[in-house]
Protein backbone atom coordinates (compact mmCIF):
# COMPACT_ATOMS: atom_id res chain seq x y z
CA UNK A 1 0.00 0.00 0.00
CA UNK A 2 0.97 3.26 -0.99
CA UNK A 3 1.63 6.60 1.49
CA UNK A 4 -1.37 8.19 -0.41
CA UNK A 5 -3.44 4.92 -0.26
CA UNK A 6 -2.87 4.76 3.90
CA UNK A 7 -3.50 8.65 3.99
CA UNK A 8 -6.68 7.93 2.12
CA UNK A 9 -7.66 5.05 4.40
CA UNK A 10 -6.50 7.14 7.56
CA UNK A 11 -8.88 10.03 6.64
CA UNK A 12 -11.23 7.86 5.38
CA UNK A 13 -11.57 5.22 7.92
CA UNK A 14 -15.54 3.78 7.02
CA UNK A 15 -13.69 2.88 3.76
CA UNK A 16 -14.44 5.05 0.08
CA UNK A 17 -15.49 4.58 -2.92
CA UNK A 18 -13.86 3.69 -6.30
CA UNK A 19 -15.04 4.86 -9.84
CA UNK A 20 -13.67 4.56 -13.50
CA UNK A 21 -11.74 7.59 -14.58
CA UNK A 22 -14.34 7.30 -17.79
CA UNK A 23 -17.50 7.75 -15.66
CA UNK A 24 -16.04 11.46 -13.54
CA UNK A 25 -13.85 12.46 -16.34
CA UNK A 26 -14.55 13.50 -20.66
CA UNK A 27 -11.42 11.83 -22.26
CA UNK A 28 -9.79 13.08 -25.19
CA UNK A 29 -6.59 13.30 -27.22
CA UNK A 30 -4.38 16.10 -28.75
CA UNK A 31 -3.57 16.50 -32.83
CA UNK A 32 -0.66 16.00 -34.66
CA UNK A 33 1.63 19.49 -34.95
CA UNK A 34 4.55 18.89 -37.05
CA UNK A 35 8.12 21.04 -36.57
CA UNK A 36 7.60 23.02 -39.21
CA UNK A 37 3.97 23.85 -37.89
CA UNK A 38 5.52 24.86 -34.45
CA UNK A 39 8.14 27.04 -36.49
CA UNK A 40 5.41 28.28 -38.62
CA UNK A 41 2.79 29.21 -35.69
CA UNK A 42 5.20 30.49 -32.78
CA UNK A 43 3.48 32.55 -30.10
CA UNK A 44 2.91 32.73 -26.28
CA UNK A 45 0.37 29.25 -25.36
CA UNK A 46 2.40 25.99 -24.98
CA UNK A 47 1.95 22.84 -26.96
CA UNK A 48 2.65 19.76 -24.36
CA UNK A 49 3.99 16.63 -26.13
CA UNK A 50 5.15 12.81 -24.68
CA UNK A 51 8.34 14.23 -23.46
CA UNK A 52 8.79 14.87 -19.38
CA UNK A 53 11.45 17.53 -19.62
CA UNK A 54 10.31 21.02 -19.12
CA UNK A 55 7.53 19.46 -17.91
CA UNK A 56 6.22 18.28 -21.41
CA UNK A 57 6.37 21.55 -23.18
CA UNK A 58 7.30 21.03 -26.61
CA UNK A 59 7.04 24.63 -28.11
CA UNK A 60 4.64 27.39 -27.82
CA UNK A 61 2.17 28.73 -30.62
CA UNK A 62 -0.26 31.52 -31.25
CA UNK A 63 -3.53 29.88 -30.92
CA UNK A 64 -4.58 27.23 -28.10
CA UNK A 65 -6.73 24.13 -27.89
CA UNK A 66 -7.70 24.22 -24.27
CA UNK A 67 -8.37 27.14 -21.88
CA UNK A 68 -9.38 25.68 -17.83
CA UNK A 69 -8.02 23.07 -15.63
CA UNK A 70 -7.13 19.74 -16.93
CA UNK A 71 -5.18 16.56 -16.74
CA UNK A 72 -3.10 15.64 -19.67
CA UNK A 73 -0.82 12.31 -19.91
CA UNK A 74 1.80 10.29 -22.28
CA UNK A 75 0.01 7.94 -23.98
CA UNK A 76 2.63 6.28 -25.76
CA UNK A 77 6.87 5.83 -25.96
CA UNK A 78 9.46 5.83 -22.76
CA UNK A 79 7.61 8.08 -20.54
CA UNK A 80 3.87 6.31 -21.61
CA UNK A 81 1.70 6.88 -18.03
CA UNK A 82 3.56 10.34 -17.20
CA UNK A 83 0.22 12.44 -15.81
CA UNK A 84 0.60 16.25 -15.35
CA UNK A 85 -1.47 19.01 -13.82
CA UNK A 86 -2.45 21.55 -16.51
CA UNK A 87 -4.32 25.37 -16.10
CA UNK A 88 -4.29 28.02 -18.15
CA UNK A 89 -4.41 27.90 -22.02
CA UNK A 90 -2.79 25.39 -24.27
CA UNK A 91 -2.55 22.70 -26.69
CA UNK A 92 -1.66 19.04 -27.11
CA UNK A 93 -0.18 16.67 -29.30
CA UNK A 94 -1.89 13.59 -30.74
CA UNK A 95 0.48 11.59 -28.40
CA UNK A 96 -1.02 13.00 -25.35
CA UNK A 97 -4.22 12.29 -23.65
CA UNK A 98 -6.56 15.13 -21.92
CA UNK A 99 -8.58 14.55 -18.61
CA UNK A 100 -11.47 17.27 -18.25
CA UNK A 101 -13.17 16.38 -14.73
CA UNK A 102 -17.35 16.42 -15.45
CA UNK A 103 -17.96 17.69 -11.90
CA UNK A 104 -15.45 19.68 -10.86
CA UNK A 105 -18.04 20.95 -7.73
CA UNK A 106 -17.69 17.22 -6.57
CA UNK A 107 -13.79 16.17 -7.88
CA UNK A 108 -10.74 18.25 -7.45
CA UNK A 109 -8.69 18.10 -10.29
CA UNK A 110 -5.30 18.83 -8.24
CA UNK A 111 -6.64 15.11 -6.06
CA UNK A 112 -7.41 13.39 -9.64
CA UNK A 113 -3.61 14.80 -10.72
CA UNK A 114 -1.79 13.19 -7.59
CA UNK A 115 -4.14 9.96 -7.24
CA UNK A 116 -3.01 8.98 -11.06
CA UNK A 117 0.41 10.07 -10.71
CA UNK A 118 0.66 7.00 -8.35
CA UNK A 119 -1.95 4.79 -10.25
CA UNK A 120 -1.81 5.56 -14.24
CA UNK A 121 2.06 3.73 -14.48
CA UNK A 122 0.72 0.65 -13.08
CA UNK A 123 -1.57 -0.02 -16.41
CA UNK A 124 1.41 0.87 -18.97
CA UNK A 125 1.37 -1.79 -21.62
CA UNK A 126 5.34 -2.67 -22.07
CA UNK A 127 4.93 -4.90 -24.84
CA UNK A 128 6.40 -5.06 -28.66
CA UNK A 129 8.90 -1.89 -27.31
CA UNK A 130 6.63 0.89 -27.28
CA UNK A 131 5.09 1.38 -23.95
CA UNK A 132 1.74 2.37 -24.22
CA UNK A 133 -1.26 4.14 -22.18
CA UNK A 134 -4.21 4.13 -24.52
CA UNK A 135 -7.56 5.94 -23.60
CA UNK A 136 -9.48 3.22 -23.51
CA UNK A 137 -7.08 1.45 -20.47
CA UNK A 138 -7.23 5.04 -19.04
CA UNK A 139 -10.97 5.45 -18.56
CA UNK A 140 -10.46 2.18 -16.98
CA UNK A 141 -9.23 2.57 -14.61
CA UNK A 142 -10.68 2.31 -10.97
CA UNK A 143 -9.34 5.48 -8.46
CA UNK A 144 -11.05 6.18 -4.72
CA UNK A 145 -13.08 9.65 -4.82
CA UNK A 146 -13.44 10.19 -0.92
CA UNK A 147 -16.00 13.45 0.10
CA UNK A 148 -14.61 16.80 -1.16
CA UNK A 149 -13.47 17.97 2.29
CA UNK A 150 -10.96 14.72 2.26
CA UNK A 151 -9.83 15.50 -0.90
CA UNK A 152 -9.04 19.34 -0.36
CA UNK A 153 -7.36 18.25 2.58
CA UNK A 154 -5.09 15.54 1.06
CA UNK A 155 -4.17 17.95 -2.17
CA UNK A 156 -3.15 20.42 1.33
CA UNK A 157 -0.67 18.26 2.22
CA UNK A 158 0.66 16.90 -0.37
CA UNK A 159 1.01 20.43 -2.29
CA UNK A 160 2.68 21.62 0.74
CA UNK A 161 4.92 18.39 0.46
CA UNK A 162 5.62 19.25 -2.92
CA UNK A 163 6.50 22.67 -2.11
CA UNK A 164 9.14 22.12 0.24
CA UNK A 165 10.36 19.28 -1.71
CA UNK A 166 10.73 21.29 -4.48
CA UNK A 167 12.80 24.54 -2.54
CA UNK A 168 14.99 21.36 -1.35
CA UNK A 169 15.99 20.44 -4.07
CA UNK A 170 16.53 23.86 -5.44
CA UNK A 171 18.88 24.61 -3.08
CA UNK A 172 20.97 21.37 -3.26
CA UNK A 173 21.00 22.09 -7.24
CA UNK A 174 22.68 25.59 -6.10
CA UNK A 175 24.96 23.68 -3.65
CA UNK A 176 25.97 21.21 -6.10
CA UNK A 177 27.03 23.95 -8.68
CA UNK A 178 29.03 26.04 -6.33
CA UNK A 179 30.80 22.64 -5.37
CA UNK A 180 31.29 21.69 -8.70
CA UNK A 181 32.67 25.03 -9.67
CA UNK A 182 35.10 24.93 -6.96
CA UNK A 183 36.50 21.38 -7.47
CA UNK A 184 36.85 22.46 -11.09
CA UNK A 185 39.08 25.56 -10.13
CA UNK A 186 41.18 23.07 -7.59
CA UNK A 187 41.52 20.88 -9.91
CA UNK A 188 42.66 23.23 -13.01
CA UNK A 189 45.13 24.66 -9.97
CA UNK A 190 46.72 21.26 -9.36
CA UNK A 191 47.15 20.73 -12.90
CA UNK A 192 48.52 23.76 -14.47
CA UNK A 193 52.44 23.37 -14.54
CA UNK A 194 54.68 26.10 -16.19
CA UNK A 195 57.41 25.47 -18.56
CA UNK A 196 60.04 23.51 -16.00
CA UNK A 197 58.16 20.61 -16.27
CA UNK A 198 59.08 17.64 -18.51
CA UNK A 199 56.22 16.79 -21.16
CA UNK A 200 56.14 13.30 -22.28
CA UNK A 201 54.38 11.49 -25.07
CA UNK A 202 51.68 8.52 -23.99
CA UNK A 203 53.69 5.86 -25.45
CA UNK A 204 56.27 6.48 -23.55
CA UNK A 205 55.52 6.39 -20.10
CA UNK A 206 52.60 3.54 -20.64
CA UNK A 207 52.96 -0.25 -21.02
CA UNK A 208 50.29 -1.37 -23.36
CA UNK A 209 47.33 0.40 -25.08
CA UNK A 210 44.56 -2.54 -26.11
CA UNK A 211 42.33 -2.13 -28.77
CA UNK A 212 39.11 -4.52 -27.92
CA UNK A 213 38.03 -7.05 -31.10
CA UNK A 214 35.23 -6.20 -32.82
CA UNK A 215 33.26 -9.24 -32.57
CA UNK A 216 30.77 -9.79 -30.29
CA UNK A 217 31.57 -13.09 -27.61
CA UNK A 218 28.94 -16.08 -29.04
CA UNK A 219 28.19 -17.19 -25.36
CA UNK A 220 27.93 -15.61 -22.29
CA UNK A 221 28.43 -18.43 -19.58
CA UNK A 222 31.51 -17.25 -17.25
CA UNK A 223 32.21 -14.88 -14.84
CA UNK A 224 34.18 -12.29 -16.94
CA UNK A 225 32.29 -8.99 -17.40
CA UNK A 226 31.62 -8.17 -20.86
CA UNK A 227 30.70 -4.40 -21.13
CA UNK A 228 29.32 -1.95 -23.12
CA UNK A 229 29.44 1.86 -23.56
CA UNK A 230 25.89 2.01 -21.26
CA UNK A 231 27.65 -0.05 -18.66
CA UNK A 232 30.67 1.99 -17.83
CA UNK A 233 29.20 5.53 -17.51
CA UNK A 234 30.84 8.23 -15.80
CA UNK A 235 34.45 9.92 -15.38
CA UNK A 236 34.70 8.52 -11.62
CA UNK A 237 33.27 5.35 -11.96
CA UNK A 238 35.51 2.12 -10.54
CA UNK A 239 33.40 -0.79 -11.78
CA UNK A 240 31.03 -2.46 -13.95
CA UNK A 241 27.88 -2.97 -13.67
CA UNK A 242 27.41 -5.69 -16.53
CA UNK A 243 25.24 -8.24 -16.46
CA UNK A 244 26.95 -10.33 -19.22
CA UNK A 245 29.98 -12.70 -18.44
CA UNK A 246 32.30 -14.87 -20.85
CA UNK A 247 34.02 -17.73 -20.03
CA UNK A 248 37.92 -17.90 -20.27
CA UNK A 249 37.33 -20.70 -23.01
CA UNK A 250 34.92 -18.13 -25.49
CA UNK A 251 38.01 -15.10 -24.56
CA UNK A 252 40.66 -17.82 -25.64
CA UNK A 253 38.19 -19.38 -28.70
CA UNK A 254 37.78 -15.62 -29.95
CA UNK A 255 40.73 -14.56 -28.77
CA UNK A 256 39.28 -11.81 -26.50
CA UNK A 257 41.38 -9.18 -25.49
CA UNK A 258 41.14 -8.79 -20.92
CA UNK A 259 41.47 -5.71 -19.65
CA UNK A 260 43.25 -6.11 -16.32
CA UNK A 261 42.77 -4.57 -12.73
CA UNK A 262 43.68 -0.87 -12.90
CA UNK A 263 43.57 -0.49 -16.53
CA UNK A 264 42.63 3.13 -17.70
CA UNK A 265 39.49 2.75 -19.73
CA UNK A 266 38.50 5.08 -22.52
CA UNK A 267 35.17 5.49 -24.06
CA UNK A 268 35.98 6.30 -28.05
CA UNK A 269 32.28 6.47 -29.13
CA UNK A 270 29.07 8.08 -28.17
CA UNK A 271 30.64 9.16 -24.56
CA UNK A 272 34.20 10.07 -26.03
CA UNK A 273 36.84 11.17 -23.50
CA UNK A 274 34.90 9.57 -20.66
CA UNK A 275 37.95 7.84 -18.24
CA UNK A 276 37.33 5.18 -15.56
CA UNK A 277 39.12 2.87 -13.88
CA UNK A 278 38.26 -1.06 -13.52
CA UNK A 279 38.71 -2.66 -10.66
CA UNK A 280 38.61 -6.29 -11.71
CA UNK A 281 39.28 -8.22 -15.03
CA UNK A 282 36.65 -7.42 -17.90
CA UNK A 283 36.25 -7.57 -21.79
CA UNK A 284 34.99 -4.18 -23.74
CA UNK A 285 33.22 -4.18 -27.12
CA UNK A 286 35.42 -1.67 -29.32
CA UNK A 287 33.67 1.28 -28.06
CA UNK A 288 36.50 1.37 -25.41
CA UNK A 289 40.54 1.54 -25.55
CA UNK A 290 42.52 0.16 -22.81
CA UNK A 291 45.43 1.95 -21.29
CA UNK A 292 47.84 0.03 -19.43
CA UNK A 293 50.17 2.48 -17.25
CA UNK A 294 53.57 2.18 -15.96
CA UNK A 295 55.88 3.17 -13.07
CA UNK A 296 56.11 6.28 -13.93
CA UNK A 297 51.94 7.47 -14.34
CA UNK A 298 49.77 6.26 -11.63
CA UNK A 299 46.41 5.53 -13.05
CA UNK A 300 44.36 7.70 -11.07
CA UNK A 301 46.66 10.94 -12.08
CA UNK A 302 46.30 9.97 -15.87
CA UNK A 303 42.40 10.08 -15.17
CA UNK A 304 42.09 13.29 -13.37
CA UNK A 305 44.43 14.86 -15.44
CA UNK A 306 42.66 14.68 -18.72
CA UNK A 307 39.37 15.76 -17.70
CA UNK A 308 40.04 18.26 -20.23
Amino acid sequence: MSRLDELIEKLCPDGVEYFKVETICNISRGRVMSKNYLRNNKGEYPVYSSQTENDGRLGKISTYDFDGEYLTWTTDGAHAGSVFYRYGKFSITNICGLLEIKEKSKILVKYIYYILKLYAKKYVNKGMGNPKLMSNVMGSIKIPIPPLEIQEEIVHILDSFTKVTSEITEKLETELIARRKQYEFYRDSLLTFGDDIERVKLKDVCVDFIVPMRDKPKKFDGNIPWCRIEDINGKYLDDSKSEQYVSMETVNEMNLKIFPTGTVICACSASIGTYTINTRPLITNQTFIGIVTGELLKNSYFRYGNTN
